[in-house]
């Protein structure tokens, strides 16, 4: 008499559980009714054959066995192997790759069908299902033959990833069953090399023991159970020549690792005790799998690697805010929040581990800026280590940064109001316009006109974007503009300003001011080069106005130039236009600008650029984002071919102010 999975999931919630009702039970375990009474026969048959009372229900005390049973029963579930055990379609395809990968040699359709007891239809369904998933996962080919049957191929330690991870998925979420059957299958193999399953038993303990007590702290559970199988299965795999190959920046990595020692300890033991050879790449296969096992480490420590990691860290989030113009207040506790993701993912992706995150592509459509600039940003951390994030990798990093944003007033999530009678497709597209205006993350609710008017608008929002004529008036203290489904550029550049306006108080009239009066503004505040300049010089030139106005001191232009002696010239508006700045001055402000106009294009004699800029702007950025407002009027300015042009040759402070009128 076979149980299947479902079957075994009743009596265990029944027994831990008495007097459930079936629809209690059912929806507990998200089963429909109908399925319940299908098993409740057989179920009823397997316990008579167990010599136990049959399940009953009662209208007054539910679902129960018989008086003491439970316990019993729990027990027995717990022995279940082999044919009195029915898989579900994820075990059996588990089943399958373990066994296809003990073996030395391929294996037929038939011994498939007779390992999972089922069909042969449902063997190649099966196998079916490996394939795709070994390719999608592991980039591993399960390959078929007709004269030698199937096997699993591709590159050692991939092969050895996908049984951990197996292993792993197998442990956290399978019953007693499938350590069981993943344990004797390991043990036969090994019976098979002539190692009997009580010595492998013993060495395996023994020489994690002795790694536990090298590192000086004990495994948990689980990780155990874990390393215990896989040290069983690189056993089996080094009896049979197969050798795994690594990297050069594979194991670069892994020598570095504090476990490495560990590791070369638990691989000598295992070859001492049963008399192999000692391979080297085992230890740094076991070396992985110590530093993969451990506890994670939320917060670096003193060693060379954790400061070499959070140097890097440092530098992601300088170039975040460099490229988005919003710095943070405290990046401390976003580096250590960084640093407890990274560290394992860079191993992850220097191993090709697949880490899937499921929500991926909402923080793809949420968070589109932010996610381009950290794959933008990350660039340099992959360099470091030779490495290349996933978009699921990325993801983790750009919700950091969602999250960090979202701690300040300025820029938090901005609840935005989205109101249209078009279709769906048009409305997504619209959303997505508004979400690439802007790095902040945003809130955005859809109303059609009736719901508008039957809800009214919700108390948190301040901004109404419409594609339909609604009355202002209406809506007091709301701003409500008037779209298309697809946005012009002045509607982005009325939009951006709206989204941006960190300050509650400031209207985005009053930030627009810059817009119709920059030259005002930018009085006292252009200087003129008419000679050969050298960069650091320049960088004095174009700063000096707002140095003697008091709007920085002499460390904001030491920053500036520290950057681009550090990174090289990676900021520029044009070819012949160069941005630059550093982080808002601690004495805070509103942002502010000054231009510095050259006769000859700037040359960088000891740093690598590609550019020869004729003109430098300084910009001082406001933790509020209030110089937004006056990069977008420098934007329109240069945005017009025959202003710009005007302004690329203009001879003297006069002719600057006049090109940018």
């Amino acid at each position: 008499m076979q149980l299947d999975h479902l079957a075994i999931t009743i009596l265990k919630e029944v027994a831990t559980e008495p007097g459930l009702s079936i629809n209690d039970l059912c929806q507990r375990i998200g089963l429909p009714q109908r399925n319940f009474y299908y098993r409740w026969e057989k179920i009823n048959d397997w316990l008579c054959q167990q010599h136990f009372s049959p399940l009953t229900r009662q209208s007054d005390t539910g679902l129960r066995f018989g008086l003491g049973e439970s316990g019993h029963i729990l027990a027995k579930l717990a022995q279940l192997v082999g044919a009195d055990y029915k898989l579900r379609a994820d075990e059996r395809r588990d089943h399958i790759l373990l066994f296809l990968v003990c073996r030395h040699a391929p294996r037929f359709s038939l011994a498939i069908s007779q390992l999972n007891n089922v069909s042969r239809n449902t063997t190649l369904h099966d196998l079916q299902r490996l394939k795709t998933y070994l390719w999608r996962e592991h980039r591993l080919t399960l390959s078929a033959s007709k004269k030698n049957g199937y096997c699993i191929t591709g590159d050692m330690l991939r092969i050895r990833l996908c049984v951990m991870q197996t292993l792993q998925h197998s442990l956290k979420y399978a019953d007693t069953q499938a350590e069981k059957r993943i344990t004797g299958m390991l043990l036969s193999q090994l019976a098979e090399q002539g190692v009997s399953a009580d010595c492998a038993r013993q060495a395996a303990e023994q020489a994690m023991t002795l790694a536990e007590q090298h590192l000086r702290r004990a495994f948990t559970d689980k990780d155990r159970r874990l390393m215990h199988l896989m040290v069983l299965f690189c056993l089996l795999q080094m009896l049979q020549g197969k050798e795994v190959i690594f990297s050069a920046a594979q194991v670069t990595w892994l020598r570095r690792r504090v476990e490495c020692e560990a590791a070369a300890l638990l691989n000598a033991t295992l070859a001492d005790l049963l008399g192999c050879q000692a391979g080297a790449n085992n230890t740094l296969f076991f070396c992985l799998l110590l530093s993969t096992s451990k506890s994670l480490n939320s917060r670096p420590g003193d060693s060379r690697e954790d400061h070499h990691l959070m140097a890097g860290i440092h530098r992601l989030i300088t170039d975040f805010q460099s490229l988005s113009g919003v710095y943070f207040v405290d990046i401390s506790q976003l580096a250590v929040r960084l640093f407890a993701h990274l560290g394992p993912a860079l191993q992850r992706c220097l191993f090709h581990i697949h880490s899937e995150n499921v929500l991926r592509e909402e923080v793809i459509q949420r968070y589109p800026l932010i996610f381009r600039l950290c794959r933008q940003v990350i660039a340099t951390l992959e360099q470091a280590y030779q490495v290349v994030f996933s978009d699921d990798e990325l993801s983790y990093i750009a919700i950091s940064f969602a999250a960090w944003l979202d701690k300040r007033r300025e820029t938090r999530e901005q609840p935005v109001l989205l109101v249209t009678e078009g279709g769906v497709s048009s409305t997504a597209i619209l959303e997505n316009q508004l979400r690439n205006l802007t790095i902040l993350p945003l809130a955005i609710d859809h109303y059609s006109v009736s719901q508008l008017e039957l809800q009214g608008i919700p108390d948190n929002i301040r901004l109404v974007v419409s594609t339909v004529a609604l009355a202002a008036d209406d809506f007091p203290g709301v701003t409500v503009m008037r779209v298309q489904h697809m946005l012009g550029t002045h509607e982005k550049w009325q939009l951006r300003l709206l989204l941006e306006n960190g300050d509650d108080q400031a209207s985005p009239v009053v930030k627009s001011r810059y817009k119709n009066k920059l030259v005002e503004y930018l009085q006292g505040r252009v200087n003129y080069c008419g000679r050969h300049c050298r960069w650091r010089a320049a960088v004095q030139l174009a700063a000096r106005p707002l140095l003697e106005q008091g709007v920085i001191g002499q460390q904001y232009v030491a920053q500036i130039v520290e950057t681009i002696e550090r990174e090289g010239v990676n900021r520029y508006l044009s070819s012949r236009i160069l941005l630059l700045h550093a982080e808002p001055p601690a004495q805070g402000g509103s942002g502010a600008l000054s231009l510095l106009k050259l006769k000859h294009p700037l040359q960088f004699d000891d740093v690598s650029v590609s550019i020869n800029p004729l003109l430098m702007i300084i910009l001082v950025p406001s933790c509020n984002l209030a110089h937004i407002g006056l990069l977008e009027a420098l934007n329109e300015v240069v945005s017009d071919e025959v202003r710009l042009a005007q302004l690329l040759q203009a001879s003297s402070r006069g002719a600057v102010l006049a090109a940018i009128r």
